[in-house]
């Protein structure tokens, strides 16, 4: 009722404005302010000789019609004149709506249903079960027994590749569980360990969500350990090295600094599956030949890499690699049990590369000639 009487009385206003102007009636005039949630009518004060003599001016019909309902209304004559506070002009607008304020809490326009009303108030998701899973973990450091030692880890809080569940272990349960990591992206080959009984990286290998089953993570086989899950490379690297994995040239020294060793896009397709080997070892420890002849047989991933280096089209040193391979027990242990192949994480294939090696060591296979003459280049510039 307060706002209908308001909005009466503003229509009243606006028609008495229009009066004014018409009839020059000017102490009909009023002036509408907004007050909170009310409307109030305020009247200029004139005089009562001019508002007599412009009602004169008036048609008799719209000056009695004016009289009364002047005395309707209360004397509001003597009150100062109140203007609104954002500065409207005279016969401003009425107050806007108020907000839908449920409970005290602003509501928008969308959050209102067709049927305007409020929408209720949204319960909390309930929280998700614990997934309690199980990580049975290899530990040793010299002086003590080696043992399986039990954590337990929420895979709800836990990232969801194995080394995230190592990581968050050696955080906040264990500061002395040991092992390598560091791009985590599968880049360095750091990581490597046996997990579940194959080895891989732990970077990129997803955990099993089956809570029943625990994970069991071990170092890589047939290494010696020198704590927990780190074991010694140093006789892989070694053998790494015993291959000379770098660009030779017969004479390096003409060419040193002179220009690109250039080579087409058919010699360099040949590279690829070879140089993508981040030289982890998984291969070289899941191979049944490495574990027999771990101080003779090269292993799978040395091998792979000799091949790269032998088939590369701008190295020069081909008949000396291939007479280093020639042995018994360097190249020929591999009996193409194709665990190596199996066991990537890189998806390479080393057992192939071990067959080409073998075929060119038994003549039947050429290394193919290089598509692009260098020599010409390296003239120029002398």
């Amino acid at each position: 009722m307060l706002r209908l009487r308001s909005g009466l009385r503003v229509l009243e206003a606006s028609v008495r404005n229009h009066m004014t102007r018409t009839y020059g009636l000017a102490s009909a005039m009023p002036i509408v302010e907004a007050v909170n949630d009310d409307v109030d009518v305020v009247y200029c004060k004139k005089n009562d000789e001019d508002a007599s003599k412009n009602k004169s001016e008036m048609p008799a019909k719209v000056a009695k019609a004016a009289s009364s309902e002047n005395l309707d209304k209360p004397n509001k004559a003597s009150q100062p004149v109140q203007m609104k506070k954002n500065g409207d002009k005279q016969g401003g607008k009425p107050p806007a709506k108020q907000p839908n304020k449920p409970n005290g809490k602003e509501v928008s326009a969308k959050d209102v249903d067709k049927k305007g009303a409020a929408p209720k108030e949204t319960t909390k998701p309930k929280p998700k079960e614990e997934r309690m899973k199980t990580f049975e973990i290899y530990r040793w450091k010299p002086g003590d027994e080696p043992k399986m030692q039990k954590y337990k880890l929420d895979l709800n809080k836990c990232g969801a590749m194995v080394l995230d569940a190592l990581i968050k272990i050696k955080s906040e349960m264990d500061a002395t569980l040991t092992f390598r990591r560091s791009c985590r992206e599968g880049i360095c080959g750091s990581c490597a360990m046996n997990i579940d009984g194959i080895n891989t990286l732990a970077c990129i290998q997803a955990i099993d969500t089956n809570v029943g089953r625990p994970c069991k993570i071990y170092p890589l086989p047939h290494l010696y350990v020198k704590r927990d899950l780190v074991p010694d490379m140093s006789q892989f690297y070694d053998q790494y090295r015993s291959i000379e994995p770098w660009l030779q040239r017969k004479d390096l020294n003409r060419e040193m600094g002179k220009a690109q060793y250039l080579q087409s896009l058919e010699d360099r397709n040949r590279l690829d599956g070879l140089y993508e080997c981040i030289l982890c070892a998984c291969c070289q420890t899941a191979c049944p030949s490495y574990w027999w002849n771990s101080e003779k047989y090269l292993g799978p991933a040395v091998l792979m890499q000799a091949y790269r280096w032998v088939i590369d089209s701008r190295d020069e040193a081909t008949e000396h690699r291939l007479c280093q391979l020639m042995d018994p027990w360097k190249l020929y242990r591999c009996h193409t049990i194709l665990n190596c192949t199996n066991t990537c994480p890189k998806n390479l294939n080393p057992a192939m590369a071990i067959m080409e090696l073998k075929q060119l060591l038994a003549g039947m296979k050429n290394k193919p000639k290089p598509k692009l003459q260098t020599d010409q280049l390296f003239q120029n510039q002398m």
